[in-house]
């Protein structure tokens, strides 16, 4: 939730600095927001509708060059449990392992396994932190869960 909060000040205080392409901001382009001692600040609410897939402009980290990050929620996971059609969470994150199921060099078993739930204990029982299923399972990536 933070991070949703985050992008949507991030991006409110893109468009407000007036710039016609906020598209060319890159990731090393350092954004300062000044506060005085002497503001308050509060919480804000946000009503996220019930949807299944939500979609948020995202200016600094791009979701595979489309520039719009992709949140999901559990449900809409859950959806997805068959070899026709494998999404798994991993660390909070979503991802599609459909193309995955067959290739998986541990059989597509274990693959089979994790579609439609919440796959991280199994996926770091097998795998730990190695960087090379790491890097591996980045390709797969498609969205942030909504919890």
């Amino acid at each position: 939730m933070k991070k949703l909060i985050f992008l949507i000040l991030v991006s409110l205080l893109i468009t407000s600095c007036g710039s016609d392409n906020p598209q060319n901001i890159k990731e090393q382009d350092n954004l300062e927001i000044i506060v005085p001692e002497t503001t308050e600040v509060g919480s804000v609410d946000i009503t996220i509708p019930e949807a299944e897939t939500i979609e948020v402009r995202n200016m600094m980290n791009s979701n595979k060059g489309t520039g719009m990050m992709t949140l999901l929620n559990m449900e809409e996971v859950k959806k997805h449990n068959s070899r026709e059609s494998c999404y798994s969470v991993v660390d909070d994150k979503v991802y599609d392992l459909t193309s995955w199921i067959d290739q998986h060099p541990g059989g597509a078993s274990n693959i089979l396994k994790i579609c439609g739930i919440d796959g991280t204990s199994a996926f770091r029982g097998k795998h730990d932190n190695n960087p090379k299923q790491a890097n591996q399972l980045e390709e797969f990536f498609i969205g942030d869960l909504v919890k």
